[in-house]
């Protein structure tokens, strides 16, 4: 048993590994493929791409496949195009044409035609052309270039249609086109770009036939015009100059007024304006500083000749101004700077933070508290926090990063939830939220909207994740294990549930390791199903294809070796189009001679009309299936040999209540209206039945009903019914002889087994041709309480079978009646 759950375990593993592995979005591209003469092609195509990331945020590594084309049949799926990339696609085909096209793979969650994928092909131009342009359409850029796509050739607009031939190129701008410009010049990463300002009406504008002098400029007349024009000379009346302040060009004025103690003077020899202040006591004059000024013409000629030299008549003398003279009290800082104290301006003196605890208050709603803007080129932290021993706690980097050795976030007080934003290209793709019982991992798409919560955390014990989960450990040598353990009260709690979308159980492994089946997936009433056997080798005791289908058994599985398996009516998987010769069965015939195969209901001749490979079988020459036939395929499977009967479906009939053909023409006894009668038998063959005969002897009367079918061994599931067959109906109870009908729903194919014959009825006339049985049988079949003849505890009603039979205990003597159950 511990074999049985690590085997489970380590599956159950690899079904989730497999799942997850698939979690990358794709679109798959089917379509059939036609040569032009209408025949199905066949070859191979290569598919190429560079590396690129896809819309749902995964890598994907430049790489190639080739795939192959059989009988037309194209069929691959592949991520969808971001914009900007494409796959190259190269066409072998029939082993002689070679041609290549662009395939950009949109986003569907239906498969898409190949017509959906082409990118718009490029014309074919001759060599006498002389050129070889290429006109493409590619995620939404129209583009000219050479055949790899790569625009790198001169585009020429041109009409050269005599007389009426008229060239424009007209760039539209787009509805959400903002400030981006409409033409644009690109170098290396910069560009120079033009765009159209708002417009209440249409412009033209005419360039002028040649290129102007140097120095010239480009002017236009008001009407369109443009030309090249000289420089202008100086306009009287008007003054054109370039001001400066620290050789820093200000605005331009036709007009320069000087007031206030400042004056212009003309220096041609510059070709300048010089500004010079005007110094003095009286009004609109500069006073100069440190209390001394210019000497006036009298002050002048009294120190000329002094310290030894002319020049020191130029020397600045005691100002008398009494603006300097009588100084002004400075703005105070504190008591003692108004007093001219001697003691240090300190931070808390002049409002500024100091280097201990300080309080930053931003004085208005609107101020900003704190900027702290980097320097041209900044590398250094904006701001860093260093402990006591001025270890580094935290900093903020030149790019804004904020960087923690950890990091505690509350809630503001009032509020519930904490969150941490991750922001990628000004968008928040992840966040983290706390919450008073939970903790969520959140993801929002490309645009910046909230997408779903990809994990959540319950501080009560759960955690739930709401993605595709990949579990492995990509290291060399490293072994990837999923474990779920026990917890020490699991008592009978699952251990894992698969659920549907509405929280339904579908399937689960329940405390004690064993794997349970939905209800609908297991034969029987077990709550355990076991597939192994429980040797330590494991070895396998059924195996499934792909639909479900038992298709072989083990060696070891039941006594007396492996159960051969009889495939019954089973259609060949391959396309029946005239063309197509190789078609595959489930599983191998074993032996190969088992192998019943019928065209159109004809028996082929295995080595003449085809032949057998394993699985697989190839029809020969004018055995070949054409459009409309109809394969089917019966045969035995399996290992070793056994006692199980022999499978006669579409082989034979049978009788119910009977393994040999009746004796005698007794019929049945009338009903009393409605009753639900039943006969039990051992069916020992498994039998594939469509239809089912009997014989009206006594006619039913006019609008009455009669049914007939069979139930299984509980008498609780109808197997198969004729359904409600009416008098004046076809078949028509209410006349006499041989009646057909075939079965609601089938053909059905019955096992071998233990089966209940039924028949109900509204009519108290209606009489069928019955098997003849002695009432000795009857009563020997109806001396234990399970009786084999029996009136039904659940009745029909006007020829409908109830729900359930109900209790089969009352006995009854009715002979039953005699119905064929055929293919």
């Amino acid at each position: 048993m511990r074999g049985l759950r690590f085997v489970w375990a380590a599956l159950v593993a690899l079904a989730c590994w497999t799942l997850a592995s698939e979690a990358i979005t794709k679109t798959r591209i089917q379509d059939t493929l036609f040569n032009a003469n209408g025949t199905l092609a066949n070859g191979q195509i290569t598919i190429q791409w560079n590396g690129f990331t896809a819309g749902d945020g995964a890598a994907v590594a430049a790489n190639s496949i080739t795939l192959r084309i059989v009988n037309g049949v194209l069929r691959i799926d592949l991520v969808p195009n971001p914009a900007g990339t494409s796959y190259t696609v190269t066409y072998l085909l029939d082993g002689k044409r070679l041609f290549i096209e662009t395939w950009v793979v949109p986003s569907s969650g239906e498969p898409v035609r190949l017509g959906q994928v082409r990118a718009a092909q490029p014309p074919v131009i001759s060599a006498a052309s002389g050129g070889s342009p290429n006109i493409y359409t590619l995620g939404g850029n129209t583009g000219v270039g050479p055949t790899a796509f790569s625009p790198s050739t001169t585009w020429e607009v041109y009409n050269a249609t005599p007389s009426t031939g008229a060239t424009r190129q007209i760039l539209r701008a787009g509805a959400g086109q903002g400030t981006t410009p409409l033409l644009s010049f690109h170098s290396g990463g910069n560009f120079v770009g033009f765009r159209v300002p708002p417009l209440g009406a249409n412009t033209t504008y005419t360039w002028p036939a040649q290129d102007g002098l140097p120095g010239y400029f480009l002017h236009t007349d008001g009407l369109g015009n443009l030309s090249w024009s000289g420089p202008q000379g100086a306009v009287v009346g008007e003054f054109y100059q370039t001001f400066q302040n620290s050789a820093t060009s200000l605005a331009q004025r036709h007009n320069a007024n000087f007031l206030n103690g400042l004056q212009a003077a003309d220096n041609a020899g510059a070709d300048r304006t010089d500004v010079s202040p005007v110094y003095g006591a009286a009004a609109n004059t500069v006073a100069q500083g440190d209390d001394a000024r210019f000497p006036t013409a009298a002050e002048k000629s009294a120190l000329a000749g002094t310290n030894g030299s002319p020049g020191g008549a130029n020397r600045y003398v005691t100002d008398t101004d009494p603006r300097n003279t009588n100084a002004r009290t400075p703005t105070a800082h504190a008591a003692t700077h108004a007093g001219a104290g001697t003691d240090p301006v300190t931070p808390n003196s002049i409002g500024a933070l100091k280097n201990t605890s300080d309080i930053l208050n931003t004085g208005a709603a609107s101020n900003i508290g704190l900027i702290i803007k980097g320097a041209p080129g900044q590398a250094a932290s904006l701001q860093e926090w260093r402990d006591s021993s001025d270890n580094l706690l935290a900093s903020v980097t030149s790019t804004g990063r904020v960087v923690f050795q950890e990091a505690f976030f509350v809630p503001k007080i009032g509020d519930t939830a904490t969150s941490l934003f991750f922001q990628i290209d000004n968008l928040n793709r992840f966040s983290m939220t706390t919450f008073a019982n939970a903790m969520n991992f959140n993801r929002y798409d490309n645009a910046g909207n909230f997408k779903d919560v990809a994990m959540q955390f319950i501080r009560a014990g759960d955690t739930s994740i709401n993605t595709s989960l990949l579990v492995n450990d990509p290291n060399a040598g490293a072994t990837t294990k999923l474990t779920v353990k026990a917890g020490a009260g699991q008592a009978s709690t699952n251990l894992q549930e698969w659920q549907s979308s509405a929280g339904t159980v579908l399937s689960r492994i329940d405390s004690s390791g064993f794997f349970q089946f939905p209800a609908g997936q297991k034969h029987g009433t077990a709550a355990q199903v076991q597939l192994f056997t429980g040797s330590t080798s494991a070895e396998e005791c059924a195996k499934f294809d792909a639909n479900g289908n038992l298709v072989g058994t083990g060696a070891q599985c039941g006594s007396g070796g492996g159960t051969p398996l009889f495939m019954d009516a089973v259609t060949p998987s391959g396309t029946i189009n005239g063309s197509n010769a190789v078609f595959t069965v489930p599983s191998t015939p074993n032996p190969a001679a088992s192998l019943h195969l019928t065209r159109n209901g004809l028996v082929q001749k295995s080595g003449t009309d085809f032949t057998l490979s394993g699985a697989t079988i190839t029809f020969t020459g004018s055995a070949i299936p054409q459009t409309g036939d109809l394969l089917l395929a019966s045969y035995r499977a399996g290992n070793g040999t056994s006692n199980v009967l022999i499978d006669t479906a579409d082989r034979g009939y049978f009788f119910g209540v009977s393994v040999q053909p009746p004796d005698n023409s007794g019929t049945t006894s009338t009903f009393t209206a409605n009753v639900h009668r039943v006969w039990q038998f051992v069916l020992p063959l498994a039998a594939t039945v469509n239809q089912i005969s009997f014989e009206v002897v006594a006619t039913s009367g006019s609008g009455n009903s009669m049914s007939l079918g069979l139930w299984d061994a509980g008498c609780s599931s109808l197997a198969l019914s004729s359904g409600v067959m009416t008098a004046g109906g076809s078949p028509d109870i209410n006349t006499a002889g041989i009646k057909s009908k075939t079965i609601s729903g089938g053909p059905v194919t019955l096992p071998a087994g233990v089966y209940w014959l039924a028949m109900t009825t509204n009519s108290t006339t209606l009489t069928l041709r019955s098997l003849a049985l002695p009432s000795q049988a009857i009563s020997l079949l109806n001396t234990f309480s399970n009786k084999k003849f029996a009136q039904a505890g659940n009745n029909g009603s006007s020829g409908s079978f109830p729900s359930s039979c109900g209790a089969v205990t009352t006995l009854v003597s009715n002979q039953p009646p005699m119905v064929l159950f055929e293919r």
